[in-house]
């Protein structure tokens, strides 16, 4: 008998080793293979970025790891696919570690003027912000005294409204104190040296300021500068009390330029262009990617909606599609090496978070309630609003200890309307030289604007709305687990698989 079944399984064996064999196969799971390997290589990328801000690696620092890890990546396609992941993670580890030492280097040069009057140069990569007696810049690109430039930024903060720009070169003096987030140092009330223009010119921010100025001829203030956060992101030009009551209420958010306002935009491109053809529905949406992105700024939220934006496009055109775990990995490796510091930034962590929770919360959410039906458009922003809130709520408690419990009503009065007042004024800056076209769209788009101001104002009044937690307490991250607890039973719930996605479909 024994005899029997070995032989009734011979065949079986043979078959399944013949398989791995097959060229055929070979084909079939190369895809597969090369999958993990990439999510094995952006997972060890984000581990050594972020593990080297609390340990220091300084023996990653020589350039021969590279060499090292490039080895590694080679290897994967000769040994057992288990192996590979192992190398590919401890690859991927070395990259990270590597590039956030050159930063850390530079950081800790920074660090040693603390306490001391400094003179220093640097570019300003940001808007200045303006508002409660008081203007802040961000400026990066350091050149202290004579020596060489160095990577980092740092906070610099006036009194009173000064009138710089963005992309412009200043020297200033003043006193180093330590930093905070993922600046390296702050200064408060330095005097200033020297102001220079950028060369060669800053040509996005000019037509930005000129396209602005359009705009403005035809819709009236306030509603204006909320218009233009919208189209813009010009989150800064908004007055004080009115960008106060957009962080009571939590929508600080719809006037940051970030991946909603820009799959706005590209959407809005696509739809257009496809019918033209598939290649120029690509190109122009690839141009205004990029030409949104450099109005913009390149910030942490705007880097990762950017890089977000060119990657579903180049996989729309090819015919593919990114499991969302997949494309947030793959995004947060690739802007943490081009800046290790965004790991410490709250803004670069709220939009992953954000983009988290709209591409792997919502779905099984929507799952959970609809089935195989699909929502309507009011109840789609509620659960992706429900979602994006639910993976930001512990970070905004740990950093500032409050939330609004009416921040959900207040995203459903005002979310679906924007695509229309971000449609609305641009038509009425691109239509500025006829006679009464761009009138009639500034007037409407006043009209909305007046309404989403109105809500604005009516939930920051209630005082009641907002609960207030002591700030700092690391157990707020315990909500992390039970909320992936939460996503795993409505998994298995709803037998629901998290397959592919398209952002610009």
């Amino acid at each position: 008998m024994r005899n029997r079944v070995k032989k009734s399984l011979t065949p079986m064996l043979v078959s399944s080793n013949s398989n791995h064999n097959n060229p055929t196969m070979r084909r079939i799971l190369r895809p597969i293979h090369n999958s993990f390997i990439i999510v094995a290589l952006t997972i060890g990328v984000i581990l050594g970025v972020a593990l080297s801000f609390f340990c220091d690696f300084w023996m990653f620092s020589s350039p021969l790891w590279l060499l090292v890890a490039a080895i590694l990546i080679v290897l994967n396609f000769r040994l057992p696919h288990a192996v590979c992941l192992v190398l590919s993670l401890v690859a991927g580890f070395v990259f990270g570690s590597f590039r956030t030492s050159i930063d850390l280097g530079d950081h800790n040069y920074i660090s040693q003027f603390i306490g001391q009057t400094i003179e220093v140069s640097g570019t300003v990569y940001e808007d200045p912000e303006s508002g409660g007696g008081s203007t802040t810049l961000r400026i990066n690109n350091l050149i202290f005294g004579e020596q060489n430039p160095v990577s980092g930024s740092i906070f610099v903060g006036f009194h009173g409204t000064k009138d710089f720009q963005r992309s412009q070169r200043i020297t200033i003096r003043g006193q180093l104190s330590e930093g905070f987030g993922s600046f390296a140092g702050v200064i408060y009330s330095p005097a200033v040296l020297q102001i220079s223009d950028p060369d060669p010119p800053d040509l996005a921010l000019h037509f930005r300021n000129w396209f602005a100025g359009l705009v403005k001829q035809f819709i009236p203030e306030p509603e204006v500068d909320l218009s233009l956060g919208y189209l813009l992101g010009q989150r800064r030009a908004l007055p004080a009390a009115l960008l106060e009551t957009l962080k009571i209420v939590g929508l600080t958010h719809i006037i940051v330029a970030s991946g909603y306002n820009l799959s706005v935009l590209v959407r809005l491109t696509r739809r257009i262009f496809k019918k033209i053809s598939r290649f120029a529905a690509f190109f122009f949406g690839l141009l205004l990617v990029i030409a949104f992105v450099s109005i913009t700024g390149f910030t942490p939220s705007m880097s990762r909606a950017g890089l977000v934006s060119i990657i579903s496009l180049l996989a729309w055109f090819f015919g593919r599609k990114f499991h969302p775990a997949k494309l947030l990995l793959l995004v947060a490796a690739l802007t943490l090496l081009m800046n290790p510091a965004y790991i410490q930034d709250l803004g670069w962590l709220l939009s992953f978070a954000s983009f988290a929770g709209v591409m792997l919360v919502s779905p099984l959410l929507t799952a959970y309630f609809y089935g195989e039906s699909k929502p309507n458009f009011i109840a789609a922003i509620v659960i992706e609003t429900v979602a994006a809130q639910l993976c930001c709520l512990p970070l905004l408690l740990y950093f500032f200890g409050s939330f609004s419990i009416v921040s959900l009503i207040a995203n459903i009065l005002i979310l679906p309307t924007i695509p229309f007042v971000m449609l609305l004024s641009f038509a009425t800056g691109v239509l500025s030289f006829l006679p009464v076209v761009p009138i009639l769209c500034g007037q409407l788009a006043t009209s909305i604007l007046s309404y989403h101001i109105a809500v604005i104002n009516f939930f920051g009044d209630l005082t009641w709305a907002t609960v207030t937690i002591p700030p700092q307490n690391i157990l707020i991250f315990l909500l992390y687990p039970a909320l992936i607890a939460a996503c795993l039973y409505i998994r298995r719930r709803t037998n629901f698989r998290l397959l592919t996605v398209n952002l610009i479909e």
